[in-house]
């Protein structure tokens, strides 16, 4: 049933042209990383205009890679996640940390205070520190995280 569902006709994902369309002007000349892509229409639809540097799509389904003709690569948020460097590891090393509602929760409630508190005081020191973290691991920075799990619910 999950592959069944995963699908870009099984009527379980909404998808809106003139949105992604939107989006990918918007984005033009960044790299972006996607989560909650589902079977990567809006994936397929930003590449093919050719506007962004780079777009990496990821969705929780277990078909997703299936579904999405590889477009979409499957990575799963539920794993709990105890310090900012066990989620930057779960992506591939090519990505950089990245910041979405769907990964916060995972986070312990100390690592979820620490981002909160330097968001709160300074959003440039929270880029700068992000930007030294990341730079140990050899990553870079997305300059924008989409979740498209919210845009599939805009008419």
């Amino acid at each position: 049933w999950c592959a069944e569902l995963s699908g870009k006709d099984s009527g379980f994902h909404g998808y809106n042209e003139p949105l992604a369309k939107a989006l990918s002007t918007f984005l033009a000349g960044k790299r972006v990383a996607s989560f909650g892509d589902g079977p990567g229409q809006y994936q397929q639809l930003v590449t093919e205009e050719g506007k962004v540097l780079s777009y990496a799509a990821f969705d929780g389904a277990p078909f997703a890679e299936q579904t999405s003709e590889n477009r979409v690569k499957f990575l799963d948020l539920a794993i709990p996640h105890d310090s900012p460097e066990e989620v930057a590891m779960v992506l591939p090393q090519k990505f950089g940390l990245t910041q979405s509602g769907d990964i916060v929760p995972a986070l312990s409630p100390a690592w979820v205070g620490l981002i909160l508190y330097l968001w709160k005081h300074s959003v440039e020191f929270l880029r700068t520190v992000i930007q030294d973290f990341v730079s140990q691991f050899g990553l870079e920075v997305f300059d924008w995280i989409v979740s498209l799990e919210v845009a599939e619910h805009i008419p």
